[in-house]
């Protein structure tokens, strides 16, 4: 959030991710360019099973679902 808040400054350029930058991009506020192509990124959440997820984890996992609808969810075993 800080690379996004330096370039909304104008105070430099970065390249961020999709869904860190939609929102700027979609109303002008950056100057946009281009995508960048790359490897596949892997992000994994782990808890604890003996407990209920907390507020905060269930937050950020809400944000990362919604970045990447076309997640591939392997479900607990």
């Amino acid at each position: 959030m800080i690379l996004r808040d330096t370039i909304l400054a104008s105070a430099g350029a970065a390249l961020l991710a999709k869904f860190v930058a939609a929102d700027d991009i979609e109303v002008g506020r950056p100057a946009y360019w281009g995508t960048h192509a790359s490897p596949l990124v892997e992000i994994w959440a782990l808890q604890s099973s003996r407990r209920l997820i907390g507020a905060k984890a269930r937050a950020f996992l809400d944000v990362i679902e919604k970045a990447f609808p076309e997640k591939i969810l392997i479900p607990p075993t």
